[in-house]
């Protein structure tokens, strides 16, 4: 595992398997925290906390999670995240699943039909919402751990139904997916909130009431 401090650094600091990652099949990594997790084939999950000192490795922890040891749905891991509340979700080759503090194990979500088994990748918005990448579609679970959406080329125009990415715009809140045949986009509105009242932008403008069932809509 090579890491480099910062984006403007140009050193390097390489962290050699004796240090306590022990595969060589690294699939991705994500930072959050001051740690990085680091998603391996067949070996697992690690999580390496580093305490925001990468150069000094005098002070680093390092904990190894695997189906065998703490329930994960597959030892192959293809991703990670943590939402704004501190959970820690990970997408494996066989599911989803969400780390229970209280057990310090992890614990399998339960996807609706069509979606997974295998989830790619994990994407949180600024309202907390999970946005679950899968080979057969794309998912969104709400504040509450509560699937509340689903996606598919059935009821929706995605590309394809394997996606393998996702990228989250902050400030537009536009979700880019992309799958393996195409790149698509989905307008969630979901973006950084307005810090001023004149940055909120409302339509229609003016709001004209006639029957009462009409809609205004803020862009922030």
């Amino acid at each position: 595992l090579v890491c480099s401090p910062s984006a403007q650094d140009t050193s390097w600091v390489v962290f050699y398997d004796r240090e306590g990652i022990k595969s060589i099949l690294l699939l991705r990594v994500f930072a959050k925290g001051g740690h990085l997790f680091v998603c391996t084939r067949d070996m697992g999950l690690y999580d390496f906390n580093y305490n925001w000192t990468l150069e000094n490795k005098s002070d680093d922890q390092i904990t190894h999670y695997t189906s065998e040891t703490d329930h994960l749905s597959d030892n192959t891991v293809l991703c990670a995240d943590v939402d704004k509340d501190d959970v820690l979700w990970v997408g494996t080759a066989s599911g989803l699943d969400k780390f229970d503090p209280d057990y310090e194990r992890f614990s399998a979500v339960q996807m609706p039909d069509p979606l997974g088994p295998q989830v790619n990748d994990i994407a949180v918005d600024e309202r907390n919402n999970k946005w679950i990448a899968t080979v057969n579609g794309l998912g969104k679970i709400n504040d509450q751990g509560e699937f509340t959406e689903y996606f598919t080329t059935f009821n929706s125009n995605l590309c394809a139904n394997n996606i393998l990415r996702l990228h989250i715009d902050k400030n537009t809140g536009d979700i880019w997916i992309g799958t393996d045949n195409g790149l698509s986009r989905f307008e969630s509105g979901i973006g950084v909130p307005a810090k001023e009242l004149s940055e909120v932008v409302p339509f229609p403008n003016p709001l004209v009431i006639e029957t009462g069932t009409e809609l205004l809509t803020f862009d922030r």
